[in-house]
C-alpha cells in the first residue's frame, strides 16, 4: 500500500519539478514491505519502488530494490538506452561488465553505461541486496537478456 498526498504549494514542504501539479504538489510514501517482489527477466528478485509507468510522477529515472541469494547470479543483459546505477546495501558479489569482473560489497556503487553487457553475481554467504537506479526509466523494450541457451 502506498500513499499519494496532494499538498498546497504554499505549505512549508519543499518540492521539485516533476512532482508539482499547478497549485499543488504530490508526495508519495511507500512501505517496502507492502511492495510485491517479482523475478525480473534477468532472474533478479526485484521490488519496483518508484517508476513513472506505475506511479503518478514525471521523473527521469526508475528505482528498484534487488536481491540475489548466495551463489545466484542475474542473466547477462544490456540496457540499450539507459544507464544503470547499482548501490550495494548488503552482502558481497561481483559485477561482470563486458567480461571484466569487479568485486563489490555493501556501501559501494557501480555505474553501468547504456549499451554494455552486464550481470551481477552473489559470491557471499548472505543475500546481496542493492538498489538499481535506471535513467531513462527501465523499459522492457530496450533490454536484451542473455538466456541460458545462448540466444539473445
Amino acid at each position: 500500500m502506498w500513499t499519494v498526498r496532494i499538498i498546497p504549494k504554499n505549505s512549508k514542504v519543499n518540492t521539485r519539478p516533476g512532482l508539482t501539479a499547478g497549485l499543488f504538489f504530490m508526495m508519495i510514501h511507500k512501505k517496502f514491505a507492502d511492495i510485491k517482489a517479482f523475478v525480473a527477466g534477468d532472474d533478479t528478485h526485484l521490488k519496483e519502488l518508484l517508476h513513472p509507468k506505475n506511479d503518478p510522477v514525471d521523473l527521469p529515472y526508475s528505482l528498484a530494490l534487488a536481491k540475489l541469494d548466495p551463489g545466484c547470479a542475474s542473466h547477462a543483459h544490456i540496457l540499450k538506452e539507459s544507464d544503470e546505477l547499482y548501490v550495494f546495501q548488503e552482502g558481497r558479489g561481483e559485477v561482470i561488465l563486458n567480461g571484466a569482473v569487479i568485486k563489490v560489497e555493501a556501501n559501494q556503487l557501480f555505474l553501468v553505461p547504456a549499451g554494455q553487457e552486464q550481470y551481477v553475481r552473489n559470491t557471499g554467504d548472505m543475500p546481496l541486496v542493492f538498489y538499481c537506479i535506471v535513467t531513462p526509466p527501465w523499459a522492457a523494450a530496450q533490454e536484451v537478456v542473455q538466456v541460458d541457451d545462448g540466444s539473445k
